[in-house]
Formats: structure tokens, C-alpha cells, sequence
């Protein structure tokens, strides 16, 4: 009968068969693609009455998808809240079916034990550990300034760029035009090489000195290059730093006889190097960077992956040293990013680790003496607002972010 479905027309009681190409409606009803819910109790039903063995096919179970306020998927705490409110409020009927057949039947009733496995005791018991904090940082005046010219939530990707470069320091948009009128400000050579007129650069290079004075290494990871080579000019001018020497760099197009030489000089203890800037792109699964004791991450990333995988660079088998990533935010937008992707990041740690309180669990705790030191300092504590640690957003059984010492 080609793609459609025949029905008896219960008013006539006729039946047709029909083909692709025939698609008269006399005696019959004609249905191509989907089901209406009369077909489906008719169909359905007897079809997995009559095939048990489809019920349970390598440990998945197959569901009716025709419940919508199944409290296993759009209670609170669910997959369903990992789904953006906008994409919600469009959904037609059948994506929302579609959302809880994929959730049900490849999700819902899989044997996670086989999963968990490989994952248990891997790392906890090898390494030093790892502390995630994230950074709520007051943008300066100038910055504030620029940000009331972009949308707090901004759509384009081109209005966030503009948002992530002004929290690290605003003459990184000197040359746009929708700051023109702040144009003489954000040129001069001054305000470049300034860190304190932005905020997050300000955090970067007090990070960086003081980590110099521990011997503690620190990776700079950003999805954009641009603040990455004002920090390289930054500590130039500061510190008198030279690229390849105490500070390294990598980006995609770094050649790979060089990227690798940039990574051995990092993980020598012996060289001079001070710290790493480096794309996030580039530092792929496989390369190890555990000369490193200290990650930040400029940006705020959606993906919770692909943060993790930069993280793991430094954390990873041979660190020595308890590993503090850093995550500065300045901005309400960057917060909302936050709490969204470390909600799916709960949601995955549930799932893998199977119950609530190891996903609220923090690896061993380590004091943060060189974050401590920054929030105190008289000259720079003022930039903080608050610190939360990891978990970042998690149920109120979990421990609450909490501010520093005024």
C-alpha cells in the first residue's frame, strides 16, 4: 500500500486500498506520515499485543508517547528543564512526542549500572583533586558604559562576542562602530595596556603574579583570540614577559611540531614558563597540559563538554598539584549560561552517578590560598561581588554559593 495507511470508513463501512499515487478519499481515509489518536489506539495496541518480544529489545522499552504530563519526564528536577523555555512554548505536538519517545525508549529504561562502571573510581583516587569556582566580578564604569549598548540578554552571536570582549576589558571593541562616540577613550595606548579598566583582565594578571610567586603555572583558555593577545601585550608591558619564553601561546593555527614543543616547555618544571594562552579549540582530547595547576576560562561556554574537556587538559593522569578552575562572569547574561549549563551538567551527573548526593559531591577540598589572597587584598578586593564554588547550581540540599570577606 505504498506510504499511507488505509482506515475503514466506519459511516460506510467500504474499504480501498491505496497507493503512493492514489490519494482519492471515497470509502476510506487516507493518512500519510502520522496517526490520529482513534488509529493509533486501534493499530498500536494489537500490534505489541501481538509482538511481546518488541517490548524489550536490548534492554530498551518502548512506550506510548501519547501521555503528556508524564511526571518521569516534565516533573521538576527532569530533562524537561533542560529544554529553553522558548523552544517550550513552540513546541507543536509532534515534537513534543518525539522528545519523549527519544527520552523514553533511548534514556528512560536503559540499564545504567553497565554505564556507571567504567566511570567509578576512576580519577578520585589518582589525583590531587580539582576545586571549580566561579567568579561573580564587578564590570568597571567604563565597562558598565559599554554594556548598556547591548541587550542584557543579547540573540546574535555577534552581540555576545561584543558582551565577552567587554567584560575582559573594553578596548577590545575600540574599533566598532556602535562605541563611537567612546572612540577617543577606548584608542589610546594608555587604556590597552591598563588592566584595571577591565575587570576580568585585572583578575587575570594578579592571578598570573600570583601564582608566579608559588611556582604555579595558570592556562588561559578563550573562544576568541583578541583577549588573548591583549594579555600577551598586557604582560609584556607589566612584567616584560616574552612570548615562547614565560608565556606560550596556541591557537588552530599553530603548527603541530610547535604546539607540541609549546607543551613540552609547559610541562617542564624546570623551564621558565609562567602561564598558557591558548584557544579552546585547540587543545583537543589527548594533550595532556598538567604543567598547569590553574585553569581560566574567559568565556562562558553552553556546551558543559566542551568546558570539561578544557579543564581536563590540566586535569588528567601525572598532576601533581590540586587543580582550581576559575570561571569570571560579569554579567547577568553570563550567570544565566552558567546556571543552564551546570544544570545539565547535574542532570548528566545524576544520570551516571545515580544518585543525588554524589552529584552534589565536591572532589577533596583544597584552601584556595592565592584566590584568598586576591579577595582580601585591600587594592582589588572591591572587584569581587561573590564566589561560588561547584556545584554551581544544584538542589537546596547542596551547599550555597557564598560571598567572600568584606
Amino acid at each position: 500500500m505504498g506510504k499511507y495507511r488505509v482506515e475503514e470508513n466506519t459511516d460506510s463501512g467500504d474499504i480501498r486500498e491505496s497507493s503512493g499515487s492514489d490519494k482519492r478519499k471515497i470509502g476510506k481515509r487516507v493518512e500519510d506520515g502520522s496517526m490520529t489518536e482513534r488509529t493509533r489506539r486501534r493499530y498500536e495496541g494489537k500490534y505489541f499485543a501481538e509482538s511481546p518480544s518488541l517490548l524489550d529489545v536490548d534492554g530498551f522499552r518502548f512506550y506510548d508517547s501519547s501521555a503528556v504530563h508524564d511526571p518521569a519526564i516534565y516533573g521538576e528536577g527532569t530533562v524537561w528543564d533542560l529544554v529553553p523555555l522558548s523552544a517550550k512554548s513552540t513546541m507543536y505536538p509532534h515534537q513534543r512526542s518525539g522528545f519523549e519517545f527519544m527520552w523514553k525508549n533511548i534514556a528512560g529504561d536503559i540499564n545504567l549500572e553497565k554505564l556507571r562502571e567504567p566511570f567509578e573510581n576512576v580519577k578520585e583516587d589518582s589525583l590531587p583533586g580539582i576545586r571549580d569556582t566561579v567568579i561573580h566580578l564587578k564590570p568597571t564604569d567604563l565597562q558598565k558604559e559599554l554594556l548598556k549598548k547591548i541587550p542584557e540578554h543579547p540573540g546574535s552571536f555577534y552581540e555576545q562576542n561584543l558582551m565577552s570582549l567587554i567584560s575582559v576589558h573594553p578596548s577590545l571593541v575600540a574599533k566598532r562602530n556602535e562605541f563611537s562616540d567612546l572612540e577617543s577613550q577606548l584608542k589610546v595606548r594608555e587604556c590597552r595596556l591598563d588592566p584595571n579598566t577591565g575587570v576580568k583582565m585585572k583578575f587575570v594578571v594578579e592571578l598570573i603574579r600570583l601564582c608566579d610567586g608559588l611556582e604555579e603555572r595558570v592556562i588561559i583558555f578563550s573562544q576568541l583570540l583578541d583577549p588573548l593577545t591583549l594579555i600577551k601585550e598586557q604582560l609584556n608591558s607589566l612584567f616584560g614577559w616574552t612570548l615562547g619564553q614565560e608565556i606560550l601561546y596556541m591557537d588552530g593555527k599553530l603548527d603541530v611540531k610547535q604546539r607540541q614543543i609549546s607543551i613540552n616547555f609547559l610541562n617542564d618544571p624546570k623551564s621558565d614558563v609562567k602561564g598558557l594562552l591558548a584557544s579552546i579549540k585547540a587543545c583537543s582530547e589527548g594533550i595532556s597540559l598538567i604543567g598547569a595547576s590553574r585553569v581560566v576560562l574567559l568565556d562562558v561556554l553552553w556546551n558543559p563538554s566542551v568546558e570539561q574537556q578544557a579543564i581536563s587538559r590540566a586535569y588528567m593522569n601525572g598532576q601533581k598539584k590540586f587543580v582550581h578552575a576559575y570561571c569570571p562572569v560579569t554579567s547577568k547574561w553570563e550567570v544565566d549560561k552558567i546556571e543552564q549549563q551546570t544544570r545539565k551538567k547535574y542532570h548528566s551527573d545524576i544520570l551516571l552517578s545515580g544518585n543525588e548526593a554524589n552529584a552534589c559531591k565536591m572532589n577533596s577540598v583544597s584552601e584556595d590560598t592565592i584566590l584568598d589572597a586576591m579577595v582580601q587584598n585591600e587594592s582589588i578586593r572591591h572587584m569581587f561581588e561573590k564566589l561560588s564554588h561547584a556545584p554551581r547550581v544544584v538542589p537546596n540540599s547542596c551547599n550555597q554559593p557564598s560571598k567572600p570577606s568584606s
